[in-house]
C-alpha cells in the first residue's frame, strides 16, 4: 500500500488543497485547518451553513494567507498568524483565537453573504482531543475532532461501484488518500497505521454529515453519494466512511510513501 493523495485545508471548511508532501505538527499537517470562519457570535462556519465554502480557495505561503473565491477578487492577508485576541467556538470547544483585520472580515462577509470573521489558531491555543478517545494528552486545530482522516482509494471504488454517478474522493474532505489496500474498507481494521515516517494511531471511524452531499465544483446538495452509503455502511444509526486518525510523532509525509499496518 502507499500514499495516493494528501490534502489540507488551510481555513476550515473551504476546498481541498492538494499537496504532494507535508509535515506533521502537534495540531496534525501544518497549517491544516488553523484559520477558521466565525459568525457574529464567535460559532464556526460550516458548508452545513454556507454551502458556498465549498468554492472558496484558500492557500499559504509563511505568514501570508490568500483567499480565492468566484466572483470575488484575491484576498491576500499578510501577516495572518496575528490579529486582535477573541474566543472562537467548534461545537462544544472555545479556544483561544486572533482574529484577522477588518478587511478580511469584509471580504468574507460578502462572499457568504452574512457576517462573518476569519480567525487564526495560535500556538499559544490548546484545544485537547476528546479523552475517550486519546490518553496521551494530544491536541488537535479548528478541525471537527481529529488531526486526520484517512480513506483508502479501494472504499472510494467500492462507492462509485454501487452509484450511477461517481463522485471525486474531496467529497469526503481526506488528509491521507491510500491505494493498494487489500479490500473496500479494510481500513476498518486497522489500529496502528505507519504513513512513510510517521505513525498513527487509528481513533475511530469517521460518521459522516451532510457535506459530501455538496458538490464541491458547484456547491449544489443533492442525495448522493449519502444515499447509498446508508445502504451499507450504516452501523447504530450513523453512516461512517474513513478513519479518524491521531499521530505518534512528527515527521513529513509524501505522495508514494508506503503505507504499513502496524
Amino acid at each position: 500500500m502507499h500514499v495516493s493523495e494528501l490534502f489540507v485545508y488551510p481555513v476550515k471548511g473551504t476546498a481541498a488543497l492538494p499537496v504532494t508532501e507535508a509535515a506533521t505538527c502537534p495540531t496534525g499537517f501544518t497549517d491544516d485547518r488553523r484559520w477558521m470562519i466565525i459568525d457574529g457570535a464567535g460559532r464556526f462556519i460550516s458548508q452545513r451553513e454556507r454551502r458556498r465554502l465549498a468554492l472558496l480557495r484558500s492557500n499559504v505561503d509563511d505568514n501570508t494567507l490568500e483567499l480565492n473565491a468566484p466572483g470575488m477578487p484575491r484576498l491576500r492577508i499578510d501577516d495572518a498568524r496575528t490579529g486582535e485576541p477573541t474566543v472562537a467556538s467548534i461545537w462544544t470547544d472555545e479556544a483561544q483565537a486572533l482574529r484577522l483585520p477588518a478587511h478580511a472580515s469584509e471580504w468574507v462577509s460578502d462572499f457568504l453573504e452574512t457576517d462573518a470573521s476569519i480567525v487564526y489558531m495560535p500556538d499559544t491555543t490548546r484545544r485537547d482531543i476528546q479523552p475517550d478517545y486519546d490518553r496521551d494528552s494530544r491536541i488537535v486545530s479548528f478541525a471537527d475532532a481529529f488531526p486526520f482522516l484517512l480513506i483508502s482509494q479501494e472504499s472510494l471504488d467500492e462507492l462509485n461501484r454501487r452509484l450511477d454517478q461517481p463522485v471525486e474522493m474531496i467529497r469526503f474532505r481526506p488528509n491521507i488518500v491510500v491505494a493498494g489496500a487489500p479490500a473496500p474498507h479494510a481500513e476498518d481494521g486497522w489500529k496502528q497505521v505507519a504513513c512513510g515516517n510517521v505513525e498513527f494511531d487509528v481513533a475511530k471511524p469517521c460518521a459522516r454529515c451532510a457535506v459530501p452531499t455538496i458538490d464541491p465544483s458547484t456547491a449544489v446538495m443533492g442525495k448522493e453519494p449519502n444515499r447509498t452509503l446508508a445502504t451499507y455502511r450504516r452501523f447504530d444509526g450513523q453512516v461512517y466512511f474513513g478513519q479518524n486518525l491521531i499521530h505518534r510523532n512528527a515527521g513529513i509525509i509524501r505522495v508514494g510513501d508506503a503505507v504499513e499496518v502496524l
